[in-house]
């Protein structure tokens, strides 16, 4: 995911407000950016730390039973497939929108697709 993504989905496009909590998750060890050229965007991801608090606190209960190797393991994608996800077009594509049982429509897509596999 990155800032661009997380703008629209939780920040309603406020970019300044997205910019300064992530770097503050940053900062505490929670968000983690995978590497990359200087030129290329940042591409965000949990932390280790951040899915072991999240665990600990009850908060991965709704979603599909996980340990930290196996999200490890899906995060591992190769430059081409990374790529293509962050020059998908950006307009109206991230919106936040209302879905079933309090989840947004991103959050939705996501778990059908862990629940496929």
């Amino acid at each position: 995911m990155t800032l661009n993504h997380v703008t629209h989905l939780y920040f309603d496009g406020r970019s300044e407000a997205a910019k300064k909590r992530i770097q503050r998750l940053k900062r505490e060890r929670l968000i983690r950016e995978r590497e990359r050229r200087a030129y290329q965007p940042s591409i965000l991801h949990l932390s280790r730390l951040a899915f072991a608090e999240l665990s600990s606190r009850g908060m991965l209960l709704e979603y599909p039973s996980l340990a930290w190797n196996q999200l490890e393991d899906r995060a591992k994608v190769s430059e081409l497939t990374l790529r293509h996800e962050v020059s998908r077009p950006r307009t109206g594509a991230y919106r936040r929108e209302p879905a079933r049982d309090g989840l947004v429509a991103a959050e939705v897509t996501k778990l059908r697709l862990l629940e496929e596999e």
